[in-house]
């Protein structure tokens, strides 16, 4: 009988990633970052981007008419929300999920992957205290734009300002606070066989609040007002669990580990031993804790977060493999993923100027293909930012 040739030697393949000047060459030698960049991570950001770029505009259209968006290319609540239905013993939600309700979770992971990379770079070239500033800074800006925006949507919509979506339960606030909950993470635990514990704790944590009957009034939906505890229920009470927080936390924990745990020199060992198993078992737990808190975007349940754990892992081996194995570069993503904090941020401007110049109204059952050239158009403005900034060697990190 032939051996199996999963025993066999795999030959070892390094870590190669392009040093500070192969990629930053205007800036003069002082200002360069100390790490290298890596083109598979750059490429798993863009994808981020891409997609969430697309979501923009898929996400209005469906808002307006769920028949003229591609379902798993917008959120699955907008074509089906049960809203709470009896789910073993409590309420809950278990709303149609898709690849765009995964998206600012991947990204959160994304993040989570460099951490290590640049937090141990600036502690090298500025210091511990240093670091933890800019990382600071990051929260603080993230914090300020997702305020801008809700201030915008106050006076053009008329909506409410919560302290909740202004500091946690809202993308940016909780990419803000993974990100640094992900640095304190790193910096205390080096270890990351231990520092995944801390994803478990997490989420553990998320579940066994998420499940409290008492609690359930703190969940997306709730037909039951909190109690009040801290003044009305439009400032302090609805927003008393983070829970956006508590996922991205763990998601980006997830990402720390990710990195830490690859070998530069044997990575296809490291792959094998852990980055493999993690994704493998994420899975399985995601299916068995689905039929106890089922999928909930707004809440970023459980099940989400090991879904989108399991993914960040399969795909961020994946693009490892189409780099380093296949010698393969999709197009377009890397310049993405090379500016992808701000191009996350200028991804929403095509959407809301599409709406403002009416072009919407013209997605009709009759001129669905329409959709297609308003998604163009977006991907289109972004990845021409994206190029130039690319092909300029201008990268704006936050």
């Amino acid at each position: 009988m032939q051996k199996s040739t999963i025993d066999e030697e795999v030959p070892e393949i390094k870590l190669k990633g392009l040093e500070p000047k192969a990629w930053e060459d205007r800036k003069p030698e002082q200002r360069l970052t100390k790490h290298q960049r890596f083109i598979f991570v750059d490429q798993f950001r863009g994808m981020t981007v891409l997609f969430l770029t697309i979501a923009t505009v898929t996400w209005i259209l469906g808002k307006n008419d769920p028949t003229l968006s591609i379902p798993f290319l917008d959120h699955g609540w907008q074509f089906f929300d049960p809203g709470r239905t009896t789910w073993n013993w409590l309420l809950m939600e278990n709303q149609m999920y898709t690849i765009i309700d995964l998206g600012s979770s991947l990204f959160m992971f994304i993040l989570g992957v460099t951490i290590p990379i640049s937090f141990r770079s600036r502690q090298a070239k500025f210091g511990t205290g240093g670091a933890f500033l800019r990382m600071l800074l990051r929260v603080g800006i993230f914090i300020g734009l997702n305020t801008l925006q809700d201030v915008v949507g106050v006076i053009t919509d008329g909506d409410i300002l919560h302290y909740g979506g202004l500091l946690f339960n809202e993308t940016l606030p909780a990419l803000a606070w993974g990100t640094a909950l992900g640095t304190v993470g790193v910096w205390l635990v080096k270890n990351p066989d231990r520092r995944f514990l801390i994803v478990i704790g997490l989420n553990v944590l998320h579940g066994t609040l998420y499940l409290i009957p008492e609690l359930s009034a703190f969940r997306h939906g709730s037909p039951v007002p909190p109690t009040v505890w801290m003044g009305s229920n439009e400032f302090f009470d609805y927003y008393m669990i983070p829970w956006d927080m508590i996922s991205f936390a763990s998601i980006a924990i997830a990402g720390t580990c990710f990195w830490d745990w690859f070998n530069p020199d044997k990575p296809v060992e490291s792959i094998r031993s852990r980055h493999l198993p993690i994704a493998m078992y994420s899975l399985i737990a995601c299916f068995i804790v689905a039929w106890f808190i089922p999928t909930e975007h707004h809440d970023l349940t459980v099940s989400q977060n090991l879904l989108a754990i399991s993914s960040g892992y399969f795909l961020l081996v994946l693009f490892f493999g189409f780099e380093h194995v296949f010698k393969f570069e999709f197009p377009l993503l890397t310049p993405l993923g090379r500016n992808a904090l701000l191009l996350f941020i200028m991804q929403l401007i095509p959407g809301e100027l599409f709406q403002v110049l009416g072009l919407y109204d013209l997605v009709t059952p009759e001129t669905a293909w329409f959709g297609l050239v308003l998604c163009a158009l977006a991907v289109t403005v972004i990845g021409i930012v994206g190029w130039l900034l690319h092909r300029k060697k201008i990268y704006l990190r936050l």
